[in-house]
């Protein structure tokens, strides 16, 4: 369960934990493929896209290089993937809910195939919770795996390459070596696994942040509004824009989700280099400005207030 605004981040991290060989994201459109296989190699997760946008040469070349294993990730539409069988494919990450039982189990069924293991991860927004339910009663709801949770899983998988070399002979030179320095064999040894470990995960970007989990929040009394725009409409400023990645569906979103405002009553948006200009129902305003000061838009804090023009 994770909010519209930090749905990459989670996605990052969800792939980042589960260290998969071979993994395949689902999106609902190609333009969300797009922006995906773009976005996750910033992120030190390389990426290959999939979608009805590619030629048959282009999606044969793709999915020749996803098979033997020289692209570890897939990001795909529901036609793209239709039909497609990776014989070893240990996950499948839902980045977009199924509209159907049928799309969700055609995606699910691609990892765990002929009797294997697999593992599918659908990212849910609070606002969807229902239509998970319909898809699948027996889904787990678990929380994004924390920054520390994270370290400490790869420090364990660090830890036991070190024990596995353990087991071969390191070789009389090296063993005179560590005798001659006088330091301590457990510091040598603790330094040795720390330098292996920055080495294997050091690329990999790790979050030090967070991930905010969903809250529900105590529904809030009626409170007196100023009046309403010309349209009903009031027009909000908020400090973040384009020098900050913001897209309208980030503002969409956080709105929504923070405020239960259905997304058709926001708008309309105008997004400038350093703030954005966004029409919201003139009577929920000031509401809606109270839950906005308690988030965040892509992980960043923002002011938020009536534009004064």
């Amino acid at each position: 369960m994770v909010l519209r605004q930090h749905k990459v981040a989670a996605l990052v991290r969800v792939l980042q934990a589960e260290d998969a060989k071979s993994a395949l994201v689902f999106c609902r459109t190609r333009d969300d493929v797009d922006e995906l296989a773009g976005l996750l190699p910033e992120k030190g997760l390389s990426a290959e896209a999939l979608h009805g946008g590619l030629d048959q040469t282009q999606r044969d070349r793709v999915m020749k290089r996803f098979k033997s294993g020289a692209v570890r990730l897939l990001i795909a539409t529901d036609v793209a993937a239709r039909g497609l069988d990776i014989e070893h494919l240990q996950l499948v990450v839902n980045h977009d809910v199924p509209t159907s039982p049928e799309i969700y189990t055609h995606r699910i069924g691609r990892t765990g195939r002929a009797g294997r293991e697999g593992v599918a991860i659908t990212l849910v927004e609070p606002s969807q919770q229902r239509l998970l339910k319909s898809l699948d009663r027996g889904i787990v709801i678990a929380q994004v795996p924390s920054a520390a949770e994270l370290e400490k899983q790869r420090l364990e998988k660090t830890k036991a390459h070190v024990l596995e070399a353990t087991r071969n002979s390191v070789g009389a030179e090296l063993k005179g070596w560590l005798a001659e320095t006088g330091i301590d064999v457990a510091e040598i040894g603790a330094a040795a696994v720390m330098l292996l470990h920055r080495e294997h995960f050091g690329s990999a970007e790790v979050e030090l942040t967070d991930i905010p989990a969903p809250r529900r929040s105590a529904p809030k009394p009626p409170r007196p509004h100023r009046p309403a725009a010309p349209g009903g409409k009031a027009s909000l400023f908020i400090s973040l824009g384009k020098e900050a990645g913001i897209r309208p569906a980030d503002l969409v979103g956080a709105i929504a989700n923070e405020a239960n405002v259905p997304s058709r009553d926001i708008g309309p948006i105008e997004i400038q280099h350093r703030f954005s200009l966004v029409g919201v129902p003139g009577d929920r305003a000031d509401e809606i400005i109270r839950a906005m000061r308690a988030t965040t838009i892509r992980g960043r804090k923002a002011m938020v207030r009536r534009d004064r023009e």
